[in-house]
């Protein structure tokens, strides 16, 4: 095995959050990619996926990046690395929104590109009703 794999996570908006990436991925890995998609935390769904790339570093931890946004998480296995990237992106999220309702044209244009990848779950019950 070369270390490296690919899982796919998607989940059910109805459905309690489950971390679906841990068990479809080797333990050890060197590197795993991941295809993030739905109900990921319990307030926060992607509406697009996202891939995301979880590798181990040379210090022995794993870090998760994607090439769509200037963040990344880490953590003490893929897991961690995972929640903390989504932490960061929930965070990522919040500042870009507050700095966009102050008008930051930069902002208001990264928070539009966004929200075609993430919504709150109160905002995507919304859109799915209405």
């Amino acid at each position: 095995m070369s270390g490296h794999g690919i899982a796919l996570c998607v989940t059910d908006a109805a459905q309690a959050y489950v971390p679906a990436w841990t068990a479809a991925m080797t333990v050890r890995a060197q590197r795993v990619d991941l295809v993030l998609m739905g109900r990921v935390r319990a307030d926060l769904v992607l509406i697009a996926p996202i891939v995301l790339e979880v590798e181990l570093d040379t210090n022995g931890w794993y870090v998760a990046a994607c090439d769509d946004f200037p963040l990344h998480g880490v953590g003490e296995n893929v897991d961690e690395a995972v929640r903390d990237y989504l932490d960061c992106l929930v965070d990522y999220h919040n500042v870009v929104a507050a700095s966009a309702a102050q008008g930051n044209a930069d902002d208001l244009e990264e928070l539009a590109r966004l929200r075609s990848f993430i919504s709150t779950l109160e905002n995507h019950h919304a859109t799915q009703a209405g």
